[in-house]
């Protein structure tokens, strides 16, 4: 029986091998595209799950009231505190501690200085917390002796190519670390991802990070806790802050622990090294997805039953010899299976083809390993899936069709039963525009982001950093001021200045180190403390609302203030500003200018209040403001300035304009997987509307016919014909805009600093709709109407 049904089914797709091709087509995009996603998702959601008893695995997090309004929330704590909650809490079966993975080492080898980011200090119980497999040396080696390295085996290569890396030796900073061990490369699921781990106590040797680590009050480390089961994780939470606020002295701490599954997309952690992800994206591309499939399991119902008027009487014949209602239902549901599971192999060829692109979308390096059972859990799950969708309703729609009605030539497919696909079709057009409306916001999204005047000018302004470790080592202080000078006379160099940090992504916030006139008792706001030069605001082009800005030999201005317009209204300043007293992280001065807000963070952010100091005490960050043509002489100029002063160090630079588009990278990438997505879905929906319209074509031959004979023109039996269908996109584009508008005004909160939804996108979206359903049902339509009226009537 089941090889009859085959051959059955091979004959009909043989027979119109157009429709077959069609589905086939539509099938394979469809799932190639929630195949991609299913990917991507399933990665999300396991994040840091791999790690053995990971379900009792948590993160010790810190939450700090800065005022009656504001609290910061960390996912660090002091360097101290793992001791004693290992100590003091039974309920703490093992505990660990790292300080960060977006810390970055320069490594010297052999004379060469090579930059390694992703470096992390680990204490000794990391290995025993957190899964790792040792291709070559140990972890005993590692913590035995303090001056050694970790790597990852994608490091070592780059190291050390194909030569044995253990025993190695390799300087960081001023320390000759030996390689003691090499691990497999963290999977993609991981939150760590390290390439370069050293011990604990290889930090702790310098005298001031020990000092600088024993202090209550420096928060640098991750914590994480595996707690004993059944523990109760709030109780435990409450028992780590008051250890936490005794040790301290502070009552108004807070300690919460978080599982481990949670850290991928917990986003208000302040200033977070770890890369999260927003759950709210994860669930739009699962619905995206699902959406792709099911578009294209219409389009296969639709084309089906559009299919269905061609074996009419292939179904009756079989009936009239004894064919059951069920014999039939198995038959069109094996050849739906048939189909998709064809469709399934194109799905893994257009899958491996797409995977370099897909992998550039995401930032990740995902592979279609046919070994992996997990990836077959999703292709076995989407095969299923699409196998049920398209197949249940045509075949029972096909099974219940009465034998003696087919073979008298009545119209089984009568016009009562043409709603459900006409539903379908509305359900089609309403995707379409949907993914049109939000196709548009998220564009104009971004672009307003692009366009938007920041308040300062970024153009062909270079930034250096000078290390803190220069700074520290005598004389340091006087080699950077001489770079400066010899920037400064560059012909290649417009404009110099000098300041504590990037003004494109500032991440420094104080609280409860400030004083000015009329401060209220606990009035801690947060500010953005900044420290610039006098040429500071003429290179950046800051709009000067009152005062003025630093001035050249006024020592006074060292303890100066210039405010932003957040921060006169944070400090209910009264007018006149200028003049009143202000105090900020321990300099006491006095406001001289008030400039215009401008964006020092990516506009998720509010713009912050922003102080500004005089004291050159602060700078370390080098702007060097160029000409377009000049920049490459600059650039080359500093890179040899820098290695004759600072050769033990890489030099490094960023122009502000990469560096500004850079914290947008991640809205972009999840914009251009959506814009793509959107596209298949609105091309298998364009293959939908060529099914229905053959369908309705081949429903209505007859009618066609004998409007022909009556003197109808094709553009008048077009007209007819296209009439539905501008009908349908009509409701699509009711049920799409409210439920679009909600979902991307959803999205928009996300943005401090935002468009609008206008009410001309539904119009562009709808007017696509209307045009690509007009172009698609015209090619049926108009090879409808020039079909010769004779063929359509010689049956009566």
């Amino acid at each position: 029986m089941l090889k009859l049904f085959l051959r059955i089914a091979s004959r009909a797709f043989l027979k119109d091998r157009t429709s077959g091709l069609i589905n086939i087509i539509g099938l394979s995009l469809g799932m190639t595209g929630a195949l991609l996603i299913g990917m991507w998702v399933t990665n999300e959601l396991s994040y840091d799950r791999y790690h053995d008893h990971a379900e009792r695995i948590y993160r010790i997090k810190s939450h700090i009231k800065v005022s009656d309004t504001e609290t910061w929330h960390w996912n660090t704590v002091p360097l101290k505190l793992a001791g004693i909650l290992g100590t003091q809490l039974a309920e703490i079966e093992l505990i660990s501690q790292s300080t960060g993975g977006a810390g970055e080492a320069t490594v010297k080898l052999k004379n060469q200085l090579i930059k390694v980011e992703k470096c992390a200090t680990v204490d000794s119980s990391w290995f025993k917390m957190f899964k790792y497999e040792f291709v070559n040396g140990s972890q005993e080696a590692f913590f035995q002796h303090p001056k050694s390295v970790i790597l990852n085996q994608t490091t070592a290569r780059q190291l050390f190519g194909d030569a044995d890396p253990i025993g190695q030796l390799l300087r960081i900073d001023t320390n000759e670390c030996v390689v003691q061990g090499i691990v497999k490369d963290d999977p993609l699921n991981s939150s760590f991802k390290f390439n370069l781990m050293i011990p604990l106590a290889l930090r702790q040797s310098d005298p001031n990070n020990k000092e600088n680590d024993s202090s209550w009050g420096n928060f640098s480390y991750n914590a994480y806790a595996r707690l004993r089961p059944d523990t109760d994780a709030k109780k435990l939470g409450k028992q780590i802050t008051r250890i936490l606020r005794k040790e301290k002295n502070d009552s108004t701490i807070v300690a919460t622990i978080e599982p481990m599954k949670d850290m991928r997309f917990d986003q208000s952690v302040m200033n977070s090294e770890a890369s999260t992800t927003d759950f709210s994206t994860i669930r739009i591309f699962f619905i995206i997805g699902l959406l792709i499939l099911v578009v294209a399991c219409i389009n296969y119902v639709n084309l089906s039953i559009a299919r269905t008027s061609k074996r009419g009487k292939e179904i009756g014949v079989q009936k009239i010899m004894g064919a059951s209602k069920g014999q039939m239902f198995s038959q069109f549901m094996l050849e739906s299976a048939a189909m998709c599971t064809l469709a399934l192999l194109v799905t893994l060829l257009m899958t491996k083809l797409s995977m370099p692109l897909f992998n550039q979308l995401t930032g990740e390096n995902f592979e279609l390993n046919l070994l992996d059972f997990n990836l077959w859990k999703i292709i076995l799950s989407v095969l299923v899936l699409v196998t049920l969708l398209t197949g249940i309703y045509p075949s029972i729609l096909l099974s219940s069709f009465q034998p003696l009605n087919i073979m008298k030539g009545s119209n089984f497919l009568s016009k009562h039963k043409t709603g459900f696909w006409k539903g379908l079709a509305v359900l089609q057009f309403a995707i379409s525009v949907g993914l049109i409306v939000s196709t548009l916001t998220i564009y104009k999204q971004l672009q307003f982001i692009r366009n938007t005047n920041l308040g300062f000018d970024r153009e062909y302004v270079m930034r250096i950093h000078f290390p803190w470790q220069l700074l520290r080592t005598p004389g340091g202080e006087n080699t950077m001021n001489r770079m400066v000078r010899e920037m400064e006379n560059n012909p290649a160099v417009s404009g110099i200045s000098m300041a504590s940090t990037s003004i494109v992504n500032h991440g420094s916030s104080s609280s409860g180190n400030f004083e000015w006139e009329g401060r209220k008792e606990n009035e801690n706001p947060t500010f953005a403390p900044f420290s610039a030069d006098v040429n500071f605001q003429k290179i950046f082009g800051l709009k000067l609302l009152e005062g003025r800005w630093f001035q050249e030999g006024n020592k006074a201005d060292e303890s100066n203030f210039v405010l932003n317009e957040a921060a006169v209204k944070i400090c209910n300043l009264k007018s006149p500003v200028i003049g009143q007293r202000f105090e900020g992280n321990g300099i006491k001065g006095q406001i001289i200018g008030v400039v215009k807000d401008f964006h020092l963070r990516d506009m998720h952010e509010k713009i912050p209040p922003v102080v500004i100091n005089g004291d050159p005490s602060w700078r370390s960050t080098l702007y060097i403001k160029t000409t377009g043509s000049n920049a490459s002489k600059a650039v080359d100029f500093a890179s040899k300035l820098w290695r004759q002063n600072i050769p033990d160090r890489i030099f490094e630079y960023q122009f502000l304009d990469d560096e500004f588009e850079k914290l947008y990278e991640k809205d972009q990438r999840s914009a251009l997987m959506f814009n793509i997505f959107s596209v298949i879905a609105i091309l298998i929906s364009c293959l939908g509307l060529f099914a229905l319209a053959a369908f309705t074509a081949e429903r209505r031959t007859k009618e066609i016919g004998v409007r022909k004979v009556l003197g109808a023109s094709v553009a008048g039996i077009v007209t007819l014909l296209s009439k539905d269908f501008v009908i349908m996109v009509c409701i699509g584009i009711l049920i799409a805009s409210p439920l679009a508008w909600y979902v991307m005004q959803g999205w928009l909160q996300d943005f401090a600093y935002r468009i609008n939804i206008e009410w001309w996108f539904f119009v562009v979206a709808g007017l696509m709709a209307i045009t690509i359903a007009l172009i698609t049902v015209s090619i049926q339509a108009i090879r409808a109407a020039l079909v010769n009226p004779v063929q359509s009537l010689k049956s009566e």
